[in-house]
């Protein structure tokens, strides 16, 4: 990432205070987790200049959110908080969420269907669990099944590829 796109995250972030937020009792807190799941997703929108039908990748250790070492203290209700935020977020953008599983599961995303058919992503059958896939990709599994009353689909991990904002 380039020098100027980091230096236009954190203006954006102290521009908004963020820091209040990082003491050990606020992190704990679900509905703080939640309000700083969706302000990191905006931050991330609008930096990366993310436009309607984009793709969002999310790789999130619910046991680095409250404080501990990843993959140690795997928390759901952790997990919803995060999700409820990002694709809160996502949503009125009409950016799709790809979630990636960990790596029980090769790293997997989970995104919804339309962007399966969009993006032209290999399907695998999978069913993430909190210790196979992790909290977050079960969450976002079952929080898009019960959305769109269909089954979300796992994919194959895309290929990274980095651009520079403009």
């Amino acid at each position: 990432m380039k020098k100027e796109t980091i230096d236009r995250i954190r203006r954006f972030t102290e521009d908004r205070d963020w820091d209040q937020f990082h003491s050990p009792a606020n992190l704990a807190s679900l509905s703080v987790i939640r309000e700083q799941s969706a302000r990191a997703a905006e931050a991330v929108c609008e930096a990366a200049h993310l436009r309607k039908g984009d793709l969002f990748v999310v790789g999130c250790s619910s046991s680095e959110v409250i404080g501990d070492q990843i993959g140690t203290n795997s928390s759901i209700e952790t997990a919803e908080a995060v999700f409820e935020g990002i694709y809160g977020t996502l949503q009125k953008r009409g950016i799709f969420l790809a979630v990636q599983c960990c790596e029980h599961l090769n790293r997997a995303l989970i995104v919804e269907r339309e962007a399966c058919m969009k993006f032209d992503l290999e399907e695998v059958n999978v069913i993430p669990q909190p210790k196979a896939g992790g909290s977050f990709a079960t969450t976002a599994y079952k929080g898009l099944q019960i959305r769109w009353r269909w089954n979300p689909c796992a994919r194959r991990p895309l290929r990274a590829w980095m651009l520079d904002a403009p």
